[in-house]
């Protein structure tokens, strides 16, 4: 992905359907294999669940698509979700909570300057 032309580009302007767009286009070369890996491991293993982060979204649509009897939970690991409930990693804590949705702004502003 470093080396891809589009991807940086779309990167160094900060347009994320662009680099979405550039990083869907890039993985289409490696779709077939992937897809093909998964549903080798699901016919091996046949799980009822998968648990997936937010990351592998595409993947698990694949499968939820595929195999339609295995449910599907989407599992944040760490709180990187931006959510008007929960303060960024670095700053959570259970006694921490701004009023009128500010927590989002922080994970914006957090972010923003990583």
């Amino acid at each position: 992905m470093t080396s891809d032309p589009a991807v940086l580009n779309a990167m160094r302007e900060g347009k994320t359907k662009k680099f979405l767009g550039a990083v869907s286009a890039k993985y289409k070369d490696y779709q077939s294999p992937c897809h093909s890996g998964v549903c080798q491991l699901f016919d091996a293993f046949r799980p009822h669940v998968l648990v997936f982060t937010h990351l592998c979204i595409p993947i698990a649509r694949f499968v939820l698509d595929k195999y339609p009897e295995v449910r599907l939970c989407m599992a944040a690991l760490y709180p990187r979700t931006p959510t008007r409930y929960t303060l960024p990693l670095f700053f959570n804590s259970p006694e921490r909570n701004l009023p009128f949705g500010l927590t989002k702004l922080v994970h914006q502003i957090d972010l923003t300057y990583r």
